[in-house]
């Protein structure tokens, strides 16, 4: 359900959780009180948080008539687990996750399922030290892949 935000005066956020489709619920006191629902456009929010926030997750994706570098939206699934889509949500393209394998050996680790031939580039930041992986993918090549040795601690 969606409230509208009908704010008039002053207005102040009370509480705020973020729903899985990326959207940005929050309660409102002010005027007047209420709930209200905030979706961030694709074109602005191209980006999610993984494995306890720890981690940014970029994409962006080229394919021909469509042009070069477009930003995808990362959807979140669950804590480490997000789903991509290019061109509508209900199509999928990737889906991405980030696991703590520590315990195996020592390393944060990045699993992509390709559900797709379009050309992207997946890049992921550890938050916390800087560490930068980037993934790329050519135009007309499917594949899975996994990397246990992504990042450190």
């Amino acid at each position: 359900t969606r409230y509208p935000l009908a704010f008039q005066g002053s207005v102040g956020i009370r509480h705020m959780i973020s729903g899985p489709d990326g959207s940005l619920w929050f309660t409102y006191s002010g005027d007047e009180t209420g709930v209200a629902r905030f979706q961030p456009p694709a074109e602005v929010a191209p980006l999610q948080y993984l494995s306890g926030a720890r981690f940014e997750a970029k994409v962006t994706w080229s394919s021909p008539g469509f042009g070069s570098d477009n930003p995808a939206p990362v959807i979140r699934i669950t804590g480490d687990t997000g789903a991509v889509y290019f061109f509508s949500p209900g199509n999928v393209e990737l889906i991405l996750k980030v696991v703590d394998g520590t315990a195996v050996n020592g390393k944060r680790w990045v699993f992509v399922g390709g559900l797709t031939d379009v050309a992207y580039t997946l890049t992921i930041r550890d938050l916390l030290t800087g560490v930068v992986q980037t993934y790329s993918r050519p135009q007309g090549q499917m594949a899975s892949f996994a990397d246990t040795a992504a990042f450190g601690f």
